[in-house]
């Protein structure tokens, strides 16, 4: 099995290291940052601190470092070059100038080192899941001995000699800023002719064309943009998305609906720019991390995020108080207050979190009752199954009996079918008619295990009670609401 030395373990090369020790490859690594090397150990890789330590002896060198001054620091420096073993093989995937790569082929040629420049299209994603498309300049020998290492990590071609793998990745780029111009010039070409773009646009296909449109050509111009032109893009769709949704509030007296239901296509829009958003910081704290501006941990990554996250949460549920925007914030709280728990109490036991996810959902739902929260029902919702799944992880994580288990989830299910007549709220009977109807079965199973029959009327009894009682629940709300 040839042996490899792997050159740069950022946000690319490190879900590319691990495919080539996927795929049974012995690997050494090294990273001027050491520490973002390290997850390779799980997977069996060396992790060196000496750049001549991954080099000598290994069949192979990849490089995949951010540019043409990385690779000029690594591969000018005595000891990447005098350490290199004979007739060995350096790959660099880099995206980098065509002439650099010339430079250093003719460089290693004459120590009779082999090279291939290997640019890679795909990002991060085609990185984890080796589906990388490689453009590879070099000899036609040399990329058949490679060959079988680069399909561990994607789809490789060879393209033609030296530094045409460099020139097939900027011509990929071309294509990418070529369609991203059309757009433009489209977009230009109708305000100059006195229309308004977006009115044509929902004029023509119901106002949802531009963001389908948009959302359908992101996949494609991801994989093909360096890691600070995804920034920029992730901050122009966030933009876009929340100007869209500003505007659609304000066409039509704000009663543009998605397809036929209530729900205005505004909530749903500024929804999916609070989701873009948490990808945008995400994004921006990993190309900080990558460059070394900051240096954190995983965990306080994620509160950091988390917190800005629910900050902008906060401000469009304030804003629109609709369906979305209730379920984003609550999921956003969610969020910020478990990564700042997993960051205070990293090791935390299965019942602790049980009981976390009940106090959430009871603040909730207290919140909810005093009408601070609305839509009521979905704040119940929330509530309900919040609590009920912090419930069953708590009781199951600390009670070792099943029939006591079953009992308290019953009784914690007759409680929901109590309240929810007193609130006149249907989902709160659903959850709890449902738990009923799980649960009693399951304790008829527990008392009686060798006789189906009685869990399964059980459970068809309880069933056609659940519909009974949605029916004489909604009964009961409509006449509430008739009372003078």
């Amino acid at each position: 099995m040839n042996k490899i030395g792997f050159i740069g373990t950022g946000l690319m090369g490190l879900p590319m290291a691990k495919n080539l020790l996927k795929a049974g490859f012995k690997l050494k690594a090294y990273n001027r940052s050491i520490k973002k090397a390290e997850p390779l150990k799980e997977l069996g890789a060396e992790v060196t601190k000496n750049l001549s330590e991954v080099v000598k002896d290994n069949d192979f060198i990849i490089t995949m470092l951010t540019d043409d001054v990385a690779i000029d620091a690594i591969m000018s420096n005595s000891d990447f070059l005098d350490n290199l073993k004979f007739n060995s093989t350096v790959i660099d995937m880099s995206s980098i100038k065509p002439t650099t790569a010339k430079k250093y082929g003719d460089i290693l040629k004459l120590k009779k080192i082999n090279y291939l420049d290997a640019p890679v299209s795909g990002g991060t994603i085609g990185a984890e899941e080796a589906s990388l498309a490689i453009m590879v300049g070099g000899d036609q020998n040399i990329f058949d001995n490679s060959v079988n290492i680069l399909k561990a990590m994607g789809n490789p071609t060879l393209v033609g000699p030296i530094g045409s793998g460099q020139v097939s990745k900027l011509a990929n780029q071309i294509v990418v800023g070529v369609t991203i111009g059309a757009v433009a010039e489209a977009i230009t070409l109708c305000e100059k002719a006195g229309a308004d773009p977006i009115k044509l646009i929902k004029a023509l296909t119901g106002g949802l064309f531009l963001l389908s449109g948009l959302l359908g050509t992101i996949p494609l111009l991801w994989t093909n943009l360096a890691y600070w032109a995804q920034l920029g893009l992730l901050i122009a769709t966030t933009y876009f998305l929340f100007y869209a949704a500003g505007y659609s509030e304000k066409i039509e007296d704000g009663k543009l609906f998605i397809f036929k239901s209530t729900e205005r296509v505004s909530s749903f829009l500024f929804l999916i720019s609070n989701i873009s958003f948490g990808a945008t910081i995400t994004f921006t704290l990993n190309i900080l991390q990558e460059t070394e501006i900051i240096d954190v941990s995983e965990e306080l990554l994620y509160v950091i995020v988390s917190f800005f996250v629910l900050l902008y949460a906060i401000y469009l549920f304030q804003r629109t108080k609709l369906i979305f925007q209730h379920a984003g914030l609550f999921y956003c709280l969610c969020f910020f207050l478990g990564a700042t728990g997993n960051l205070i109490f990293p090791n935390i036991e299965p019942w602790a979190g049980g009981l976390f996810l009940i106090a959430i959902g009871s603040v909730w739902g207290i919140n909810t009752y005093s009408t601070l929260l609305k839509p009521s029902w979905l704040g119940y919702f929330l509530s309900t199954t919040t609590v009920s799944i912090g419930s069953i992880i708590f009781i199951e994580d600390l009670i070792d009996s099943e029939i006591i288990t079953i009992l308290i989830l019953i009784f914690g299910s007759i409680f929901y079918v109590w309240a929810s007549i007193q609130l006149s709220e249907q989902v709160i009977f659903f959850i709890g008619g449902l738990g009923l109807v799980i649960n009693l079965p399951r304790l008829i199973t527990e008392i009686l295990p060798d006789n189906i029959w009685p869990p399964l009327i059980l459970f068809l009894v309880g069933g056609v009670l659940v519909v009974v009682g949605l029916y004489l629940n909604s009964i009961r709300a409509n006449i509430k609401t008739t009372k003078p």
